[in-house]
């Protein structure tokens, strides 16, 4: 008895030891590197363990130019299972590397130690480094940037041919209420970062409808008049023209954030991670015009306005059934085109049918850069009287703009047998019932005559027509005419938006000083971008100018034009100046620095008591 005791208790430590160590097994090192990238561009590096981490031991990067890192990333999870609550953690080392040379490149084995084990990742990483030629960079959703990134700086002129914007039409010339597609596309050569602004077009003379987007935008390479892009979707739109002529779509505007190699002959960038920074841009895409044909005259009768091409199919759910019984008429509608500005079926029922609203499924999708699919009207009709049930035929009319003219298609006419429902449904078809309003008026046709006397008398004063009445007719009307004079003012306020943002100018950029101030304060390195955009918002708002056309002269004419005293104007260009310059200049002192911020207080301020 004791020998199976000892065995038993064998038995249970063995298998609380191998519990153990498939729990260490399960844990493992994993590394997420691309397979290849383009010579002179930045890539990340990333080491990822379900594991809290004691210690981790960085790899052998070989000709890999470390840019910044290892960045430590944590997360942690809970979850209950059975009753049961467990928790685990995660975490990760990024690196931020680059390789100048083309050539096959490889990266060592990392690892960590985790409760006294040592865990290491499954080999060595290899990446295939390519030249860069005339590829652009990959990505381009939102990421991160080396650690020795600086704030964002204007974009030279010779970048402009690393970024554009285009909208892209399906078609030039269309008919009215025929659909074409427009996609806003995005053109990279760089590693965009995001986007600090963003203006869609507006489709005047459009019903426009757009459609779901990624959160991350896909970059595909693509060749554009001669050169290799990435290029990305950023808005897809689905346009239905609602009146003949030229139609104008107005242009898009985007300010991208993207990286850019630092111009410094100082070897402290390379060796201390620098050498890049971001810029900014602002791209449009121009104005597009769209032909746009009128239909022909002569349209059929029954003809709705739909355009494309179309087929027409028509069921019964039976031949025959019995008085009360319900029968399922469908027509489906099939094709390309215009399908969600097609309207429902109208069909002449017979008197002796009463029909209901149908049910409608719309199954249809962008194919081939066309709107195609199907729509479905499913009626429910219940004859109330016995004999043969005719439903007519249905004739579904539409303009093809490929043959240039009207089209007609029709469904097949339906005779069905209806017979008398027995015992008490039988009633209702010997009074003889001939129309749906008869049907409604079954049961509450005859009503009871109510006897006895009637009492009549006069109920107090009568309102209408006393002193009271027009008294309070007069103060509804003033209150009315108060609230609408009210109502005009402040749509005719909202209305000059130019208007509302030069008045807002003031208190809008001291909000952003007292940002600036908070950055002067920690020291941080945003300050002197943060006071150069509350001087350039104060400038685009209460002079009303556009930041693509914000320069030197443009300021100086607008504000001397408005009367402002030219020393002022001077000292307000000398301190834009100033900051641009501090912004990249690494030996500015903390005094020189606050007196900056002073003196960007101060001409706000005079500036707005002259304005």
């Amino acid at each position: 008895m004791k020998s199976f005791s000892r065995f038993l208790s064998g038995c249970l430590s063995l298998t609380c030891l191998l519990l153990l160590a498939t729990e260490g097994w399960g844990q493992e090192l994993q590394v997420h590197a691309p397979g290849s990238v383009p010579a002179g561009q930045p890539f990340q590096l990333r080491f990822v363990v379900d594991a809290d981490v004691d210690k981790f031991n960085p790899p052998d990067f070989g000709n890999f130019e470390v840019l910044g890192g290892p960045s430590t990333g944590r997360s942690y999870s809970m979850s209950m299972v059975n009753g049961h609550m467990e928790n685990s953690v995660q975490v990760s080392y990024t690196y931020y590397l680059l390789a100048r040379e083309p050539g096959r490149y490889r990266v060592g084995v990392a690892s960590v130690m985790v409760d006294g084990r040592r865990i290491e990742t499954s080999g060595p990483v290899e990446v295939e480094v390519l030249a860069a030629g005339n590829m652009g960079a990959p990505g381009g959703g939102p990421s991160a940037r080396p650690g020795a990134a600086t704030a964002a700086r204007p974009s030279s002129g010779g970048e402009a041919k690393n970024l554009l914007l285009r909208l892209q039409l399906s078609k030039s010339k269309v008919y009215v209420g025929e659909p074409l597609m427009a996609t806003l596309k995005i053109y990279s050569r760089v590693q965009i970062l995001g986007f600090d602004e963003m203006k869609f077009p507006t489709f005047n003379g459009f019903l426009s409808k757009v459609l779901p987007a990624p959160e991350q935008i896909a970059l595909v390479s693509e060749a554009y008049q001669g050169r290799e892009y990435n290029a990305g979707k950023l808005r897809e739109y689905v346009l239905f023209p609602q009146k003949p002529g030229e139609q104008t779509i107005d242009e898009s505007v985007a300010e991208p954030r993207y990286i850019v190699r630092r111009q410094s002959r100082s070897i402290f960038d390379v060796a201390f991670g620098g050498g890049y920074d971001e810029a900014t841009m602002v791209i449009k895409a121009p104005k597009q015009t769209v032909r746009v044909l009128p239909l022909p005259k002569g349209a059929p009768s029954g003809f709705g306005g739909a355009v494309g091409r179309f087929t027409v199919n028509s069921a019964v759910s039976q031949d025959s059934l019995m008085t009360n019984d319900a029968l399922s008429y469908t027509v489906t509608l099939s094709g390309s085109g215009n399908m969600q500005l097609i309207p429902a079926p109208e069909i002449a029922f017979p008197s002796t049918v009463e029909s209901f609203p149908p049910k409608v499924v719309e199954k249809y999708g962008l194919k081939g850069g066309t709107q195609s699919g199907s729509i479905s009207y499913e009626y429910v009709l219940i004859p109330r009287a016995p004999g043969e049930l005719k439903i007519p035929a249905y004739n579904f009319s539409y303009f093809d703009p490929q043959k240039e003219q009207y089209v007609t298609v029709s469904t097949p006419s339906y005779s069905l047998h209806v017979e008398a429902a027995p015992s008490a449904d039988q009633s209702t078809a010997s009074v003889g019932v001939r129309s749906k309003e008869e049907v409604k008026q079954l049961g509450r046709d005859i009503r009871h005559i109510h006897a006895g006397g009637a009492t009549l008398g006069v109920l107090g004063e009568r309102m209408v027509g006393s002193v009271g009445y027009w008294l309070w007719f007069f103060l509804l009307v003033l209150l009315f005419a108060v609230l609408w004079i009210a109502l005009l003012r402040r749509e005719r306020l909202r209305a000059d938006v130019a208007s509302v943002k030069g008045r807002r100018a003031h208190r809008v950029s001291h909000k952003r000083l007292r940002v600036a101030k908070s950055y002067l304060d920690a020291g941080d390195a945003r300050y002197h971008e943060e006071l150069i955009r509350a001087l350039h918002g104060y400038l685009t708002d209460k002079l009303g100018l556009d930041k693509a056309s914000l320069s030197a002269d443009s300021i100086r004419e607008q504000l001397l034009g408005r009367g402002v005293d030219a020393a002022l104007v001077d000292g307000l260009l000398g301190l834009i100046a100033d900051c641009e310059y501090a912004r990249y200049s690494p030996d500015q002192s903390s005094e020189g620095r606050g007196e900056l911020y002073e003196r960007a207080v101060r001409s706000l301020d005079e500036l707005n008591a002259n304005l």
